[in-house]
C-alpha cells in the first residue's frame, strides 16, 4: 500500500480525534463498507512467542520505544492492533490503542502476523442500530443503546481488540456488560478513564434490556444478549467496526 493509500484511510471515515457532534460526509453502512473493502487493510496480531511488543516512536532500531504491550492483551486472547497500512523497511505502522485516539506508532513486522477478516460492523448512531456485514451482504440488524449527550458514542473507525465470554473468562466484568463484550481499541473522547481503567469503547451485552434503544451508556454500544451470541458467531478478533452519525 502506497502513502496515498495510507492518507486515505486515515481520512476514509473519521481520520482523527471525534465526537457524536463532528460534522462527516453522511455515508450510508453499505458505502462505508465498500470503502473499509476497498481499503485492502488488514490487522496484526502478535506472534505467541512475544510476550511484550516494543512500540517505537520511529521506524528504526534506535528509536525511542514507546511503551510495550504486553501479550496476549488485553485480555485472554492475542494482542490485535490496527493498521494504517504504512510500512517503512522492516517496520509496521500500528494504531496504539491509547488516547487519542489515533495514535500511531511502529511495531517489528517480525513480531506480528498479518490478518485479514471480511466481517464489518457497522453501528448507525442514528438508527441506533448495528449491523453485521460478511462481505457486501447484511447478515443482521439489530437494535442497540448508545451514549448519552453527556458521554456520547464517538463516530470513528475501530477494530474488535477483545472477545469477553462471560463463561469463559478469567476475567470478571460487573453484571451491567451481561454474558458478551467485543472491546474496541479506541475511547471516549469526553472521559479520560473509567473504574480506574482506559476508557476503552465496546460493544457488549447487557442485564438492563429495557434500555435498548435509549442514550444510556458512558459511550460503549449495548446489545440484547441474543443479538449479541448471533454476532459472537462471526466477529474475530480484528473486526473492523465502523461508528457512524
Amino acid at each position: 500500500m502506497t502513502d496515498s493509500d495510507a492518507t486515505r484511510y486515515q481520512t476514509l471515515i473519521d481520520g482523527s480525534e471525534s465526537s457524536s457532534t463532528t460534522t462527516v460526509q453522511e455515508q450510508t453502512p453499505e458505502e462505508v463498507v465498500t470503502k473499509l473493502r476497498d481499503s485492502d487493510l488488514w490487522h496484526a496480531v502478535v506472534n505467541l512467542d512475544v510476550p511484550g511488543l516494543q512500540v517505537f516512536e520511529d521506524p528504526h532500531e534506535s528509536s525511542v520505544v514507546q511503551t510495550v504491550l504486553v501479550n496476549p492483551g488485553p485480555f485472554e486472547g492475542p494482542r490485535t492492533l490496527e493498521t494504517t497500512g504504512r510500512f517503512s523497511g522492516d517496520f509496521v505502522e500500528v494504531v496504539v490503542p491509547v488516547k487519542p485516539n489515533n495514535t500511531t506508532a511502529w511495531v517489528k513486522n517480525e513480531d506480528i502476523t498479518h490478518h485479514e477478516s471480511d466481517v464489518f460492523i457497522v453501528i448507525d448512531l442514528s438508527d441506533r442500530k448495528a449491523i453485521l456485514f460478511q462481505g457486501e451482504n447484511i447478515l443482521v440488524e439489530a437494535p442497540v443503546a448508545i451514549g448519552t449527550k453527556e458521554t456520547p458514542t464517538p463516530v470513528l473507525n475501530a477494530i474488535v481488540d477483545v472477545i469477553w465470554h462471560r463463561p469463559d473468562s478469567g476475567t470478571d466484568l460487573p453484571s451491567i456488560y451481561g454474558d458478551r463484550l467485543f472491546g474496541l481499541n479506541k475511547h471516549s473522547v469526553v472521559l479520560d478513564h473509567f473504574n480506574g481503567r482506559r476508557p476503552a469503547l465496546a460493544i457488549h451485552s447487557t442485564d438492563e434490556p429495557e434500555f435498548i434503544g435509549t442514550e444510556i451508556s458512558n459511550g460503549c454500544i449495548r446489545m440484547y444478549p441474543e443479538d449479541m451470541d448471533f454476532f459472537a458467531k462471526h466477529v474475530v478478533l480484528g473486526t473492523r467496526v465502523s461508528i457512524i452519525p
